[in-house]
Parts: structure tokens; sequence; C-alpha cells
């Protein structure tokens, strides 16, 4: 699980997003993210959210989400 929200994100979804943080599972690829210098849509920031979370993806397609 990787969630992500944006800096400027609408406050009921940065306050989820924090209620959330502490189930998330305990392996090697959940986390967290917040982009910075965006809003709930991400706007021009595409690239570097593609940036974020390609790792996440790599490692969880690579099968390195094994419990910690």
């Amino acid at each position: 699980v990787f969630d992500v929200v944006a800096e400027r994100d609408f406050p009921e979804a940065l306050a989820a997003s924090k209620a959330r943080k502490a189930q998330l599972p305990r392996d090697a690829c959940s986390g967290a993210l917040v982009v910075s210098n965006t809003d709930h849509y991400f706007g021009d920031a595409a690239p570097r959210l593609a940036e974020a979370i390609a790792p996440f993806i790599a490692r969880a397609l690579g099968g390195e989400c094994r419990k910690q």
C-alpha cells in the first residue's frame, strides 16, 4: 500500500492519510508520501508523482514486499 496525498490536499484527505499511516502493512514496500507544492489534483506535478511512485511499483512487481 502506498498512500499518496498532495501537500495542499483537501483537509479531509490529509487527516485521513495521517490516520491510515499507523495501519499500513509492515512490509518493505508500504508507506506514505506527501507530494510537495501541489494540490489535490496534482496539476503539473504528474512527472514528480510518477518519479516518486516508480520505486514502489518496481518493488511491488519485483516481489520485494515481504513482511518485515
